[in-house]
């Protein structure tokens, strides 16, 4: 038996939708250019080797901390602890996520759990103030960023950025961008709360 065919009317309406959604998204879609001139975001996007475009996906959350520098330091080099505080969909998988081995490895809780993602990756800079791991691949990139800045009257500002690009990321902006800027904007309030 042969399959039925779609009228030409309606195969052509599909095509020209699909399209326009398409475009839309290349044209459309691109990060906050302001955002993009955020040193926080100067210093991972420099990291991707990425040209930001249709593709990019950012997320920046920060906020700022009494704890001196090097206490919010020592909770984030904590990795295995991470859960403890953020209470958020990330979950530690494994034991590996260690300075010794240079790599992360955790799971994203995405969309309320209905898509766990492991996630391992290697540390790409380790500093005092600066935590950066991520992968860098062909036509993607998956970055994160810890950034610890001095503020006034000797407090501390913390910065998390989640830099992604690639075609899966800008065809999923709509989804990415509020879902995953209200968990990194939590996990950045959770670990303001555990400092203090």
């Amino acid at each position: 038996m042969v399959p039925p065919r779609l009228p030409p009317a309606v195969l052509g309406s599909l095509i020209l939708l699909l399209v326009a959604s398409v475009m839309g998204l290349i044209l459309a879609g691109r990060p906050d250019p302001a955002l993009l001139n955020h040193p926080d975001i100067e210093i991972i996007s420099a990291q991707a080797g990425i040209a930001p475009s249709w593709k990019t996906v950012v997320l920046f959350s920060s906020g700022e901390t009494e704890a001196p520098a090097a206490a919010v330091s020592a909770k984030l080099q904590a990795i295995q602890e991470w859960p403890t505080w953020a209470r958020s969909g990330l979950r530690v998988s494994e034991q590996i996520n260690n300075f010794d081995t240079g790599m992360i490895r955790f799971r994203i809780e995405a969309l309320y759990g209905l898509i766990p993602v492991d996630y391992t990756a290697p540390i790409r800079e380790t500093a005092p103030d600066r935590l950066l791991w991520g992968r860098v691949q062909p036509g993607a990139a998956t970055l994160f960023a810890w950034r610890l800045t001095p503020a006034e009257a000797g407090r501390t500002r913390v910065s998390l950025t989640v830099y992604l690009d690639g075609p899966a990321y800008g065809g999923l902006r709509a989804l990415l961008e509020p879902e995953g800027q209200a968990e990194v904007d939590r996990i950045v309030t959770h670990l303001l709360t555990a400092l203090r």
